[in-house]
């Protein structure tokens, strides 16, 4: 994960701080003028991690080399006091080559290969910046490695690897809205304004190295920003006076609205 630098209530002090993840699914705050720990905690299933190594055999251990939290992390959400962090359960037989391994100029030195992938789900978490505890918790059905993006108007966007965007409120975690964009989502959400109208974009395709066993396998080529169907498509969302929200998805055969 990508560090975050920001300042956040801690205790009921405001203190400056910075937040980082990892592939092992560890959440950490560090006080950026101390530079000690503020608040450490697992997003992840860390099964195994600890307490078991790698073997000729095979060793089950979470989270696998796709699981943790992604490179594209999460983000701070100032109105609330919460840090929101999209993540991965995913585990993994980790194994090691019978005999020490052979040190060849130019190629990876390791002991083993990495696990085979396997079936992944995903998590978003709001973790409160004061206490360091967890406030809502909200499961996805594939791997979480898109981000998370949050507005002044109390919602956080986040994806999946099945393609869909989620619309959840910052204070409940309540799911206000939901859309499949029709290839799977490994990029940022970003958001901009165009004639009074706020929009998303995000880029998606093919899973890649990302592919898992319950992700079913594309079956037409697509572009970035291209679902497979040949539709491109544009998610807005539109404040209302009373200060409620809907989003609508658009798409260049015909519209769709979520409210």
């Amino acid at each position: 994960m990508i560090p975050v630098l920001f300042t956040a209530k801690v205790a009921g002090t405001m203190r400056d701080l910075v937040a980082i993840g990892d592939k092992g699914g560890d959440f950490v705050v560090l006080d950026r003028e101390s530079r000690k720990p503020v608040h450490r905690l697992a997003v992840s299933d860390q099964t195994g991690m600890f307490t078991t190594v790698p073997t000729v055999e095979g060793t089950r251990a979470c989270p696998n080399h796709g699981g943790g939290i992604e490179w594209l992390g999460g983000g701070y959400d100032p109105a609330s006091n919460l840090f929101f962090v999209p993540s991965t359960d995913e585990c993994g037989t980790w194994k090691i080559d019978k005999g020490k391994p052979k040190y060849v100029p130019g190629k990876a030195y390791k002991g083993g290969a990495l696990p085979a992938r396997e079936k992944g789900t995903g998590w978003l978490s709001a973790i409160d910046m004061d206490t360091g505890k967890i406030r809502w918790r909200k499961p996805l059905p594939f791997p979480a490695q898109g981000g998370a993006l949050i507005t002044a108007s109390g919602l956080v966007f986040t994806s999946d690897l099945g393609g869909s965007l989620y619309a959840f409120s910052t204070a409940s975690g309540d799911l206000l809205w939901k859309t499949d964009t029709g290839s799977a989502v490994v990029a940022p959400i970003t958001t901009y304004m165009a004639d009074g109208k706020q929009y998303l974009t995000v880029v998606v395709g093919q899973a890649g190295n990302q592919q898992i066993p319950n992700l079913a396998p594309p079956t037409r080529k697509s572009g970035a920003g291209l679902s497979p169907r040949g539709h491109s498509s544009r998610d807005q969302w539109h404040r209302r006076p009373g200060g409620a929200g809907c989003l609508a998805n658009r798409r260049r055969n015909g519209r769709r609205e979520h409210r």
